[in-house]
């Protein structure tokens, strides 16, 4: 190995110690559930807008759920803010949590994504989140990807909190705290 290559070398490896030392001073890493998410996209979910709302139950793999990703269509026209709702169901009627993201704040409008700090979660526990998108209309709603036959076992969507065929096409994301 040439002196070049070794310089390389031991600057690659730097930057990896300098990084791993930065995660380590944060605590925390948020990563994807890979159990507890359903990716695939082959239609629209039902519209999202006034009173109407979309939920889905799922069940946790991992302790510490700290944020969930819903997979949208290509489109900025609905207006936020975008409202989730974390529960232990479809039948309870309060909060576990509640998060809003504005519009404005969507990075990719393919995506939404809601951080929260972590729950303590115990590994199959199950849950039900609710979107809501009280500002957007009919005509220009929050439009969502789904999947209209049953991929994910643990879940199920709903529609105005009825129980319907298929999935949202969602994350869930858990913290790693070291």
């Amino acid at each position: 190995m040439n002196w070049g290559n070794m310089m390389g070398l031991h600057r690659r490896l730097g930057l990896q110690v300098a990084l791993l030392a930065l995660l380590f001073m944060t605590g925390c890493v948020d990563r994807i559930d890979l159990d507890a998410m359903q990716p695939h996209t082959e239609s629209d979910a039902p519209p999202i807008y006034g009173t109407q709302v979309v939920g889905q139950t799922f069940t946790v793999t991992k302790p510490n759920l700290s944020g969930i990703t819903v997979l949208g269509r290509q489109t900025e026209a609905a207006n936020g803010p975008f409202i989730l709702h974390l529960r232990q169901s479809p039948t309870a009627t309060h909060d576990i949590l509640r998060a809003t993201l504005d519009s404005a704040s969507r990075r990719d409008p393919a995506t939404i994504h809601w951080s929260f700090p972590a729950r303590d979660t115990i590994p199959g526990e199950s849950f039900y989140f609710i979107i809501e998108a009280p500002q957007a209309t009919e005509e220009q709603p929050l439009q969502l990807r789904a999947v209209l036959r049953d991929l994910y076992r643990p879940g199920q969507i709903y529609v105005n909190d009825q129980a319907q065929t298929g999935e949202l096409a969602f994350h869930a994301y858990y913290s790693y705290n070291f």
